[in-house]
């Protein structure tokens, strides 16, 4: 009976992993893309972008948590964004 358990156990993890990395696999890339920010440094573990809006710079880790970046007094920095 353990051994039955075991084995279900186990069959039943590959599938949901399997199940997760395959929607994984097949979302389109354009999906993740907006057209609202513009990346401006890229590193190993977090991206800087720029809101082309507000000239706001955020910070977004490899896990996915977005921050805005500040100025040492505290105020938000913000660059001047050229309309071409």
């Amino acid at each position: 009976m353990r051994k039955i358990w075991i084995f279900t156990a186990i069959l039943t993890f590959f599938i949901i992993v399997l199940s997760i990395g395959g929607i994984l696999i097949f979302l389109p890339e354009h999906q993740n893309e907006n057209k609202n920010f513009i990346p401006i440094q890229q590193e190993y573990g977090y991206s800087v972008i720029l809101d082309k809006e507000t000239g706001v710079a955020y910070i977004i880790t490899r896990e996915g948590h977005t921050t805005p970046l500040y100025n040492s007094d505290g105020s938000l920095k913000i660059y001047k964004i050229r309309r071409d």
